[in-house]
């Protein structure tokens, strides 16, 4: 049976089929008490004895089957069988199971980190984005949903790497297509001039944080970066980030975007200058006017470009729109430095120094939203990547920080009331490098896995009606 990828957003009652019995067998009958007992008990006690508590093992498979038999309303249980189910390589298996569950309690993060992994695992990356982006819209700050965030983002950016590449492939058919309608590309700034090392993250900092305010206006449809950067690590320009006019056209026509935009910061000593071009289907036009003044005055020469290029794609902007435009953002320019820092880094796959550089932008202005979940997204990421069929990616948002290094020193009381496991099928494979070579890498994988603290505690809820 197949489960659609979409389906744990339509909660139904459980399925009347009974369980499936491993290896066969006459249908499910009622176990007595202490056979139930004993069930339990060897369940427990195995994972009382396992080396790592946040693991979940295909050997669990029949205890965790009888126990549902006696308590088939038990999420908890089902979810957890689930995830032993999924840990055996049996998706269609752990889908049924994990869709009864969602049916019982919708918000729970194992039925999207299931179905969207197994579809990562089939080679299906834009079902697995659509599962992820899907439960988030509807379950934010849901059981589990960092680490659907930290699945999304590297689903995402291979997802990215392929479609562009794939582009390239089609590139002659793409240049016949009409773009999409107000949809619109920021490539990296071009940063002309010295700047030391602490400005490094200006060029992909400066383009993110117009991507940021455009995307406050409804009209418009951003590339995401990841997409762009992606096409610019095919086209071998990533590290250069030097685009001239006729390879802007190019990538447009590759991104199907309307418009793409190529922004210049030009550095003279203590002053700077910020502009931009607008890359349209025919023609090149540079936005007017420059806005130009001190270092300091960073955030607001950027916010001055972003109101332009708003009121070039979107006409005369309200002042509700105005507004938000102006108030997104960090009031730092150290915070937006630190944030551009960790844009770098999440680049590279190295996502626990990227959570480092975000969560280093919000110390420094608290009220940097963007840095916050940015940093949540990442320090999650960190936590899925290069694990084996059986270690545990399903974290609650606390523990997901916690392994990240977050510091709480009330960590112990605001734990989730119970975290649920989740086994990855196999360490992250991601296209990487030019098309040439289609080198295979997996993001993050020289990074040491992280190993959680005393207080982070697995608590296994498993009720037996007496």
């Amino acid at each position: 049976m197949r489960i659609s990828h979409l389906s744990f957003l339509r909660p139904r009652p459980p399925s009347p089929r009974p369980l499936r019995r491993v290896g066969g067998g006459a249908p499910p009958r009622r176990v007595p008490f202490a056979a139930r007992v004993g069930a339990f008990g060897l369940l427990l006690g195995s994972l009382a004895c396992a080396a790592a508590p946040l693991r979940v093992s295909p050997d669990e498979i029949p205890a965790l089957e009888a126990g549902l038999q006696a308590t088939p309303d038990d999420a908890d249980l089902r979810l957890r069988f689930a995830a032993a189910l999924f840990s055996a390589g049996r998706c269609d298996d752990a889908r049924i199971q994990a869709e009864t569950a969602a049916a019982q309690r919708p918000d729970n993060g194992v039925t999207p980190l299931i179905q969207g992994q197994c579809l990562e695992a089939e080679g299906e990356l834009a079902g697995a984005v659509d599962v992820y982006a899907g439960y988030l819209r509807q379950h934010a700050d849901g059981e589990g949903a960092d680490a659907v965030r930290g699945r999304l983002l590297l689903a995402q950016r291979t997802l990215a790497q392929l479609e562009a590449r794939e582009a390239l492939v089609r590139e002659a058919e793409l240049s016949r297509q009409t773009a999409v309608p107000g949809t619109v590309a920021v490539l990296p700034v071009a940063v002309l001039g010295d700047l030391d090392d602490r400005f490094a993250g200006l060029s992909i900092g400066l383009a993110q944080m117009l991507v940021s305010d455009l995307s406050l206006l409804g009209d418009l449809r951003l590339v995401e970066r990841t997409r762009v950067n992606a096409l610019l690590g095919e086209l071998a320009l990533a590290e250069s980030g030097r685009v001239d006019p006729a390879t802007a056209a190019r990538m447009g026509r590759l991104l199907r975007a309307a418009d793409l935009v190529q922004g210049a910061l030009a550095v003279d000593g203590s002053s700077i200058e910020l502009d931009a071009t607008v890359v349209g289907p025919n023609a090149s036009t540079r936005v007017d006017p420059a806005a130009s003044g001190p270092l300091q005055a960073l955030l607001d020469l950027e916010k001055r470009l972003a109101l332009a290029l708003a009121d070039r794609f979107s006409g005369p902007l309200t002042p509700a729109e105005e507004r938000r435009i102006l108030d997104n953002g960090p009031g730092s320019v150290d915070a937006f430095l630190a944030w551009a820092d960790g844009l770098i880094l999440e680049e590279r796959g190295d996502f626990t120094a990227a959570a480092d550089a975000y969560r280093q932008a919000v110390r420094l202005d608290p009220g940097f939203a963007e840095a916050d979940l940015a940093a949540r997204r990442a320090a999650s990421a960190s936590t899925v990547i290069g694990r084996s069929p059986t270690e545990v990616v399903g974290l609650g948002r606390t523990a997901s920080q916690a392994v990240s290094g977050v510091s709480n020193p009330g960590l112990p009381a605001v734990l989730r009331g119970a975290l649920h496991d989740v086994a990855s099928l196999g360490p992250e494979v991601t296209l990487a490098g030019s098309a040439s070579t289609g080198a295979l890498w997996s993001p993050g994988a020289d990074q040491p896995v992280p190993v959680l603290p005393t207080d982070v505690l697995l608590r296994i809820l498993v009720r037996i009606p007496r």
